[in-house]
């Protein structure tokens, strides 16, 4: 039944992408450009090479265990300064200066980039079907041929077929940005991370990439249903 609901709605899913790229969406990718490229030349700037980098970790270690005596810290907050002293007291115990001169590893620290998605994402697939009530556009629809499980099924798949575009587009625009500041840098670049069990291990960096704004997907697919719900 669903593939007869995808072929019959075809028409309507390349209609609606149509649709998506030409309204206020261009400005809304053109601010994700803007964002993604200004926040790598940002942190670039902000980054100043490590003269000493064990006084610099230490000094980490101690301002992380200040924060955690604070009473009002949230529980994620709490498990991000936990990580950092791990991650920080590792690299002493074993000598492993912390580095930023890897495109793949600046990615890694720009998180705001899946949050600035998901706000794009919430504000296409809202206005998606509200949209066509406004332009009175929503009636033609519901006379054609097509059932409406297929009418807004097609929209829902345009919807999130144009959003990970998005993250694809937002990611390598970070991504050529961190190329000029920093460099092409290795792929098989290695850096400290935590596994499930809390344990600090040595991760490809690339792979870590992926894996992050690859999960992304679950929660930006998430905001959308609820928003195209609503």
């Amino acid at each position: 039944m669903f593939f007869g609901i995808s072929i019959a709605g075809f028409s309507t899913n390349i209609n609606t992408l149509l649709k998506v790229s030409h309204r206020i969406t261009r400005i809304l990718l053109l601010l994700l450009v803007i964002f993604a490229a200004s926040a790598s030349v940002f942190m670039k700037m902000d980054y100043k090479p490590s003269r000493d980098w064990r006084t610099e970790t230490k000094q980490l270690i101690q301002t992380n265990e200040e924060r955690l005596k604070l009473a009002e810290l949230s529980p994620q907050l709490q498990a991000n300064a936990e990580n950092k002293i791990k991650i920080a007291k590792y690299r002493l115990e074993n000598n492993i200066p912390d580095h930023f001169d890897n495109p793949w590893l600046a990615l890694l620290k720009l998180t705001g980039l899946v949050e600035m998605v998901e706000i794009v994402a919430i504000i296409i697939a809202s206005d998606m079907v509200a949209r066509e009530y406004t332009d009175g556009t929503m009636k033609f629809l519901l006379i054609s041929p097509h059932s409406r499980t297929a009418v807004l099924s097609s929209k829902y798949m345009a919807v999130s077929l144009f959003v990970l575009m998005t993250l694809i587009l937002t990611v390598t625009c970070a991504y050529v940005t961190n190329i000029l500041c920093c460099g092409v840098g290795d792929i098989h670049t290695t850096d400290l991370f935590l596994n499930q069990e809390g344990q600090v291990i040595r991760l490809n960096v690339f792979t870590q990439v992926i894996k992050m704004y690859g999960l992304s997907i679950f929660p930006i697919m998430s905001y959308i249903t609820i928003a195209f719900a609503i």
